[in-house]
């Protein structure tokens, strides 16, 4: 039976505020710490948030420098509306803060080589990257020699997708859902970050993993969280079961809030886990 998937990152904005946000707010405090160890925001500094969200990193790096010079992008309007205002909420004046609506690949057709001292590519690669690759290189590429770029990316054994996973299994023991990542080699793994890393040409490479809590309770705000959030990262990977098998979304619905009520505490123990990595270019 199939289903419409329209959704936008502007859809998902809202999202944010007390779920993915709070994972984001807390990941991009430690990779901001991991960054500035290795180099800290100078007044020359120049940093480029890429997928800046409602913005996690830009507020963590404005808490540690309120005059460094950053640019956050985002292919989302309303993430860079919503971003503009969580800065004015804090009260820091942030004057050196500039928004644009920039593709990730379009990195190296809008800026030139050597131009950021910092780059954070936070929970975007895994969402938004046809190549993981591809487009470190092209971060590596606008990033001045000495600079600091840093990463976070969610693993697949995050629990929403493993739940996902259980969920379609008990439909069809057979069916394996698709790569939550377009790039079909994603960097998933601390190992992964660091030797993808390494072979851009980083150096001084520093990767850890967490997992963190994810700040829903609930089967019925999962279930709306899942199905209902116009999340573009939940409808990869929801839309191809259902374009393959011929069930009722209410019901997958249904085993969707048994599954996380009997396996995951009611979604009581739901954990993200992911990878953080920092490296400087040469």
């Amino acid at each position: 039976m199939s289903q419409q998937y329209d959704a936008t990152w502007s859809d998902a904005a809202k999202q944010y505020g007390g779920t993915i946000g709070a994972i984001s707010s807390q990941a991009a405090i430690e990779l901001a710490d991991m960054a500035t160890k290795l180099q800290s925001l100078a007044p020359q500094s120049r940093a480029l948030d890429v997928g800046c969200g409602p913005g996690a990193v830009t507020l963590a790096l404005l808490a540690q420098n309120p005059t460094t010079t950053i640019e956050a992008i985002d292919t989302a309007p309303k993430m860079l509306n919503d971003l503009i205002a969580n800065i004015s909420n804090t009260g820091i004046p942030a004057p050196k803060v500039n928004t644009r609506a920039i593709d990730i690949h379009d990195l190296t057709s809008t800026y030139e080589p050597c131009t950021f001292s910092h780059i954070f590519a936070s929970f975007v690669l895994h969402v938004a990257a046809r190549s993981f690759t591809t487009s470190v290189r092209d971060m590596y590429r606008i990033l001045q020699p000495g600079g600091i770029f840093a990463i976070a990316t969610f693993t697949p054994h995050s629990d929403p997708y493993l739940i996902w996973d259980r969920v379609c299994r008990i439909y069809d023991p057979s069916f394996s859902p698709p790569n939550f990542a377009p790039d079909p080699i994603a960097w998933t793994t601390p190992g992964q970050v660091a030797a993808g890393m390494q072979t851009i040409g980083l150096v001084g490479i520093k990767s850890v993993i967490r997992r963190a809590p994810f700040p829903l309770q609930g089967v019925d705000a999962w279930a709306e969280f899942f199905f209902d959030g116009k999340n573009p990262a939940s409808e990869a990977i929801i839309r191809p079961f259902f374009e393959t098998h011929d069930v009722s979304k209410a019901d997958v619905r249904e085993t969707f809030k048994q599954v996380i009520r009997d396996e995951w505490d009611e979604g009581k123990s739901v954990q993200m886990e992911y990878v953080l990595a920092v490296g400087r270019k040469p």
